[in-house]
């Protein structure tokens, strides 16, 4: 804990270059020094203590295990019999600050791991029957990936380069072809992976200027490969107009695929599905959906075609209605799954395997088509799965392959059955701890309607606590149970005495498409008055401090971090990560202004007025939260600007602010180094502000 006076003051702002003076740092695995990291003096003449880069490094090297070669977390799990285990294990390096490797291993039931590719690869999936594998490997030079398959023993069977970033991975039913989704060098990532653009970096190091006429840039494509591992010479690239952004195989004759006719980001909010002929590249519409669609999947007898359709946000975020459509495109159901939504589709012979979200618990079934065909096999609300969303995939007949992990409770690959899972291997030796506690709290917004979160508080600490409220992206996200991990410095922040809530306001998914709709057109609006009467029923409760309530998120999450405590003035102190500040410029700079089109309602010429009303930096209120903004320089979603904005807005009117820009960065600061550097100065600045 800082000194009493330090806790007291004022923060002075940015502190002028004269004083940005470096200071070596005592902690031996501390990231090199530059402006930015987290031993730089950056709060003023005292500078940033050792105490809170101290303690992020001891949690995520307890977390993570620099140095120990061993991985501390897992995607893409598969198995065709549940004996042995196929998973890309994510392994950290020498230091939390070194760039995570992510290693292809073989696992049996008992637990035994062995690295069978030491490169770095991503988008696992095992060829039908089980006798291959296949994946994308990316650090190459030229930041183009390969197409790797390899036997189950390790043997590579055929490498694949291409021009591009590797997106997509499938089987064809027969396991005789891949289809592989590439990306150009013009396409951005997603909001999960950074919202980077390729050409940009390429055209910087090429030190050419970047043109923007109105034309669509060439680069800014995606096509389908078809790969033939131990027979290149049938390999071939498909001629497809338009932008593809999933694509699936539908039998061995058709290709399921989700497709715009225009390219750029803000296209695939737009997107349909569509029937591509292997052979001749001819396309063919299948159904134009109200929502957003995800999950693209045809189905092994090319009959027919799985997809997800909800309210969405974010490319690769869907949580909704289960649907089907079959190959002529005639007719188009729902699948009913009770109150469940959906996230995560994968065929199991002529039935489907799900995972999902059902308010805050996870659910893991399968779906037989029928009318009444949805089995729930497995749910929790101590449990998940799944980095961002529920994820699981099919194991024989009636099993499913999941990575489960909670609040306290690592990461751990497990077998998930009808009597609950069974863990195969934990990742991490320090398991469910009992020191923190995570429960579900739900309250009512001023209009009646209930909301629900989780509040996570030290177990030995009892009454009204400091209070940071953490606010998800999107808007339609939502918060489960997630290990700590995953948690940037609420681990730390609960260790040192604060209660972390985290809201699901209207907008959130897995309350029904209806609770997702309440946001569209009022983001800004009515999902205030559900996350402050969320405070104000802690407080009411006996739980939260009102003196010491901060408020913290990314993307959304950074916006209504900005937004809050100008309707609010109580509030004491804020974080805001990768933020939107003013509506206006955000939808002329931002790579998906139709966002907004959405959320607030119409375009800057027919709806200004709204977007005015709903910009922090634009807004007249004063707020008295000490401010500190993060933000990637390369962030493509809210770019850099929108912190500035909101930085200097917040010091014309006297507020007290701070700007921390990352170089290397891009949405959400996910970089090793941007990532511990950001955990540590959150928790410094809620320390300063509203100590415990």
């Amino acid at each position: 804990m800082p000194p009493a006076s330090a806790r007291a003051r004022t923060d002075p702002g940015p502190i002028p270059r004269s004083r940005a003076k470096l200071r070596p740092s005592s902690n031996p695995i501390a990231p090199k020094c530059t402006r930015w990291c987290a031993t730089t003096p950056a709060w003023g003449g005292e500078g940033m203590g050792t105490t809170a880069h101290t303690t992020i490094d001891a949690l995520y090297t307890r977390l993570m295990r620099p140095g120990s070669g061993e991985p501390y977390s897992a995607t893409d799990a598969c198995s065709a019999d549940g004996e042995t285990v196929y998973f890309i294990g994510t392994v950290c390096g020498d230091t939390v600050f070194d760039a995570t490797r992510s290693i292809v291993y073989r696992a049996s039931r008992t637990g035994t791991m062995t690295p069978m590719y030491q490169g770095r690869a991503k988008l696992l999936e095992l060829a039908p029957g089980g006798a291959r594998l296949a994946f994308a490997s990316s650090g190459h030079g030229g930041g183009d990936d390969r197409l790797i398959v390899i036997a189950t023993d390790g043997t590579i069977v055929s490498e694949m380069p291409t021009e591009g970033r590797i997106e997509q991975i499938g089987w064809s039913p027969d396991g005789a072809a891949l289809l592989v989704l590439v990306a150009g060098a013009g396409t951005d990532t997603t909001t999960l992976a950074g919202s980077l653009s390729a050409a940009t970096d390429r055209a910087a190091e090429a030190a050419e200027p970047v043109i923007d006429d109105g034309t669509p840039d060439p680069e800014d494509r995606r096509w389908l490969s078809i790969h033939c591992p131990g027979r290149p010479d049938l390999d071939r690239t498909l001629a497809i107009a338009g932008m593809i952004w999933e694509a699936s195989w539908c039998g061995t004759a058709g290709i399921a695929v989700l497709l715009s006719a225009q390219s750029g980001e803000a296209a695939w909010y737009r997107a349909g599905l569509a029937i591509v002929d292997p052979e001749t590249g001819s396309v063919r519409s299948l159904y134009q959906p109200q929502d957003q669609i995800g999950q693209v999947r045809g189905a092994p007898d090319g009959d027919r075609v799985a997809f997800i359709e909800g309210v969405a946000s974010d490319r690769g975020l869907v949580c909704g209605t289960l649907k089907r459509v079959d190959a002529a495109g005639d007719t188009v159901e729902a699948l009913s799954t009770g109150k469940t939504e959906i996230t995560s589709i994968a065929w199991r012979g002529r039935t489907l395997h799900l995972a999902g979200q059902r308010g805050l618990v996870t659910a893991i079934g399968d779906h037989d088509l029928g009318p009444d065909g949805y089995r729930e096999r497995w749910s929790s609300e101590r449990w998940s799965c799944g980095a961002y969303v529920p994820t699981s995939r099919p194991v024989g007949s009636g099993h499913g392959i999941a990575v489960m992990e909670g609040q306290t409770a690592p990461p751990r690959l497990a077998l998930v059955g009808d009597d609950g899972f069974e863990t195969i291997r934990i990742f991490t030796e320090n398991d469910d701890r009992a020191d923190t506690t995570s429960v579900s709290v739900r309250w009512r917004a001023p209009d009646g309607l209930e909301i629900e979160g989780i509040l996570v508080r030290p177990v030995s600490v009892s009454g009204p606590l400091p209070t940071v409220v953490d606010i998800h992206g999107g808007p339609t996200w939502a918060y489960r149970a997630r290990w700590e991990g995953r948690q940037r410095s609420t681990p730390a922040l609960v260790a040192a005495g604060f209660a972390v809530l985290y809201p699901n306001p209207r907008g959130s998914f897995a309350r029904g498409q209806d609770f997702a709709r309440r946001v569209q057109g009022d983001m800004g609006g009515a999902d205030v008055g559900d996350i402050l009467s969320g405070i104000d029923h802690l407080i009411a409760e006996g739980l939260a401090d009102p003196a010491r309530i901060g408020l913290t998120g990314s993307s959304y999450g950074g916006y209504m971090s900005a937004w809050l405590p100008k309707l609010r003035p109580q509030i004491a102190a804020a974080v805001c990560i990768s933020p939107v500040s003013n509506w206006f410029s955000q939808h002329f700079t931002s790579n998906m202004p139709i966002l907004e089109e959405l959320f607030i309602g119409g375009v800057p010429a027919v709806s200004g007025q709204e977007y005015l009303a709903r910009s922090p930096a634009l807004s007249a209120a004063k707020t008295q939260a000490a401010t500190l903004i993060l933000a990637g320089a390369l962030d493509r979603c809210t770019p850099i600007g929108q912190s500035i904005e909101l930085h200097r807005s917040l010091l014309e009117q006297g507020s007290p602010s701070v700007l921390l820009t990352y170089p290397q960065d891009g949405h959400s600061i996910r970089s090793p180094r941007g990532y511990i550097d950001s955990a540590a100065r959150t928790l410094d600045w809620f320390l300063r502000h509203m100590a415990p």
